[in-house]
């Protein structure tokens, strides 16, 4: 990795999605790491290799910029950093080549002030964790931006809520969704694309241990599983 993220190309980087170089820069690349595994779990995902090749070009970006907020520190976790690479995304998908709304450029940055702002400290673990409170105002703003399910909105809703939902058990989110709210903010269109971007965290992180990696893999299933139930029951 370190071979080949040398500082030109992680200036290049930058000037496509600026934000990259800062994000690789955290715990000595720790998340730069983890983003290329996540990238190669993709790959090898069966729900990926069916997928159609639209859905396969979303899927890339979303796990390619779901962590580009995340400020790693060692034995410190950053459970507001859905909410941070969701705005950062947001401001790159323009750059990228996604359509936007006609009013984006004036929109963006009061949608992104909310969204950055959407925090709250939890006394018990001395962590600032996201305000889900507002999260109707910011997915609205999402659909306001992009429009209503759009590719780019697709993209900036999935990776805003993948801390959003416990999938683990070994791993409880800081601020998980009740399951009210999931079926307020997460719809069918939206699903596969946050399904896909829990497997493959999960996968990433446990990339070189497949036991461990499979019954993760089953508790992201069976979590999703439920979800697509209750969405299906209305």
């Amino acid at each position: 990795m370190k071979a080949f993220f040398q500082p030109d190309r992680l200036q290049q980087m930058e000037r496509t999605i600026p934000g990259w170089g800062r994000m690789a820069g955290f715990a000595n690349g720790a998340t730069l790491v983890h983003v290329a595994v996540a990238l190669a779990a993709l790959q090898l995902s069966p729900e990926y290799r069916q997928a159609a090749r639209a859905q396969k070009n979303l899927f890339q970006w979303i796990v390619l910029l779901h962590d580009i907020g995340k400020e790693a520190q060692p034995g410190k976790r950053d459970a507001v950093h859905a909410f941070r690479s969701a705005v950062i995304a947001a401001r790159a998908l323009p750059r990228l080549g996604f359509p936007v709304m006609d009013d984006f450029a004036g929109q963006v940055e009061a949608w992104a002030d909310l969204t950055l702002s959407a925090t709250l400290l939890d006394a018990n673990k001395n962590i600032r964790i996201q305000d889900n409170r507002k999260l109707p105002k910011i997915l609205a703003g999402i659909d306001r931006l992009f429009g209503m399910n759009t590719a780019p909105g697709l993209i900036v809703k999935a990776i805003l809520l993948h801390l959003s939902v416990n999938t683990n058990r070994a791993w409880p989110q800081a601020a998980p969704l009740s399951e009210a709210e999931i079926k307020q903010y997460v719809d069918a269109d939206l699903l596969p694309y946050l399904k896909m971007l829990m497997l493959i965290d999960n996968d990433a992180w446990e990339f070189f241990d497949p036991e461990k990696r499979t019954e993760q893999r089953r508790e992201v299933l069976s979590a999703f599983h439920s979800i697509q139930k209750a969405i299906e029951a209305g």
